[in-house]
């Protein structure tokens, strides 16, 4: 442990969840006096590290906000009461007791962040960030820190050689595979890292070793056949995906193979012994069905992998599109598993099983579709994995606070419909000036919140920090008044208590009208 704890010296902090109150307190109390010692828990695996860190920063997460606001000087950390100087003024941090070991922090300085850090900056030592204890402080790195201690550490072991290592027990990758999240969250930048992942079975921190970016290694592997992509819709089908029926230009149908069905045949093929490379289609699909006829045996150990790449998956009927695949999904029931299961297929008989060197990949927008209203089989085939959106990846453009802006909108949209149609952050990562900004908040984020909401103004308005009673108002949504008399000349009844609120979008967003979101 000793060794551990002396090579956290450098580059470790400390995180803290706290409330506003108590951060205004220490705040107060360290203008009254040079120190203030802060009581709160850490968990017992924390302990002993502390012991060790060199006055270490401690980040501290705003509780309602979810956004690191601060900083504070750590200039020593006592492990023990009885250490604590006696006239210190003490200050509790933690307001409910956990199961954690008593610490004290003495805090020499408090600063505001600007701009804030977004919580999934920071990588906790022990545990992630959606399990922390919030009434503990944590040890935690920096992502930029964490990374170069990772790349640091395997680039010692890395070989130079990009070949699969299929004997990597460390490295485990499922079969079946759903991102899901909201629109603009990098579902797709995933799906290609993941893809590359399962082909070389390694990391996605160790290809980045290699590659300086993903998209040619993803775009060879596409050109190759061992990555394929296909896009569902509501009018695709099992006989778009499988096989089915089709002309051959002579008043005849002959069963023909889908885009899947062909991703199986050339995977089953990588199987069997004595490959021939040049082979066709036709002539690696012959001898498959042969072999499996035969009860030949199919190896797998070293065989290349492939990778079928499903975009919106929840948009097509599922139960229609995969048919007994639904059955040969499971990983035991795959190709010499131990609860192998072979079809015949309907339109040619086919024998049909799908491979243990092929995966399958499929994204959902949950905009679309909760996850909750997915085929009950299939959810039991596949993992979920939510991808949810990064503010942290955005920067600070002309004095606004992008992650942040990113950040508070998401919140409110959380509150005020579902986590399942938070904006991604793919819509604000290309912004480079205020006039990209006010065009996107215009063009994209504004009516998107049209269509989530229904045209309900005054949640549109929540979200986008207000609603001002005159365009002059430093809000983007606004009253639009109403000169009853000279709409309604001839009904002198009226009064515009008696009509329907109007609301506005600013026709000429300012940079103050869009901090005015956040601040």
């Amino acid at each position: 442990m000793a060794d551990r704890s002396e090579s956290l010296k450098l580059d470790c902090s400390l995180l803290s969840f706290q409330s506003t109150a108590s951060i205004a307190a220490v705040e107060e109390k360290l203008k009254q006096n040079e120190f203030v010692i802060g009581a709160i828990e850490t968990p017992s695996v924390s302990k002993k590290t502390l012991g060790y860190l060199k006055q270490p920063k401690l980040y501290i997460c705003d509780l309602s906000t979810k956004e690191i606001e601060w900083t504070a000087i750590i200039d020593r950390i006592f492990l023990n009461e009885e250490d604590v100087p006696v006239q210190a003024e003490i200050i509790d941090l933690q307001s409910v007791s956990s199961k954690g070991e008593k610490i004290w922090l003495k805090m020499t300085g408090l600063s505001k962040l600007s701009p804030r850090m977004m919580l999934d900056q920071l990588v906790p030592v022990h545990g992630t960030l959606s399990n922390l204890p919030k009434q503990d402080v944590h040890l935690a790195f920096t992502s930029d820190t964490e990374k170069g201690k990772i790349k640091i550490e395997r680039n010692e072991t890395l070989e130079e050689s990009i070949l699969p290592n299929y004997e990597n027990e460390d490295f485990e990758v499922t079969p079946n595979l759903i991102l899901y999240g909201p629109p603009g969250t990098g579902k797709t930048y995933q799906v290609a890292a993941k893809s590359l992942e399962i082909i070389n079975h390694m990391p996605a921190e160790d290809l980045k070793e290699k590659f300086r970016s993903f998209k040619e290694p993803y775009k060879n592997l596409q050109q190759t056949g061992q990555i394929r992509f296909v896009t569902f819709h509501q009018s695709y089908s099992y006989e778009d995906f499988i096989e089915g029926l089709r002309s051959d230009g002579h008043s005849s149908f002959v069963p023909t193979d889908g885009i899947f069905k062909q991703m199986v045949i050339d995977a089953l093929y990588e199987g069997l012994p004595n490959l021939i490379n040049k082979l066709d289609y036709e002539e690696r699909k012959s001898r498959v069905l042969e072999a499996l006829k035969q009860n030949q045996e199919f190896r797998f150990n070293q065989s290349k992998r492939f990778v079928m790449i499903i975009d919106e998956i929840n948009r097509a009927n599922i139960s229609k599109v995969f048919g007994e695949l639904i059955t040969l999904l499971e990983e035991d029931k795959r190709l010499t598993k131990e609860n192998e299961t072979r079809v015949k297929l309907p339109y040619s008989g086919d024998t049909f099983v799908l491979p243990p060197n092929l995966f399958i990949i499929a994204t959902m927008n949950t905009a679309d579709r909760s996850i909750a209203l997915m085929d009950t089989a299939l959810r039991r085939r596949f993992e979920f994995e939510e991808i949810l959106p990064q503010a942290s990846l955005l920067s600070t453009i002309d004095d606004i606070d992008l992650p942040t802006l990113l950040h508070r909108i998401n919140q409110r949209i959380e509150v005020l419909y579902s986590r399942d149609h938070m904006i991604g952050h793919a819509y604000f990562i290309h912004i480079e000036t205020i006039e990209d900004l006010i065009a996107t908040m215009q063009n994209k984020i504004i009516p998107l919140l049209k269509e989530y909401f229904y045209d309900d103004w005054e949640k549109i308005g929540l979200v986008l920090g207000g609603i001002g009673k005159s365009e002059q108002d430093s809000f983007i949504i606004y009253q639009e008044q109403v000169d009853v008399s000279a709409l309604f000349k001839r009904a002198s009844g009226y009064t515009p208590l008696d009509l329907p609120v109007r609301y506005q979008v600013k026709s000429n967003i300012t940079a103050e009208d869009i901090k005015g979101i956040y601040e």
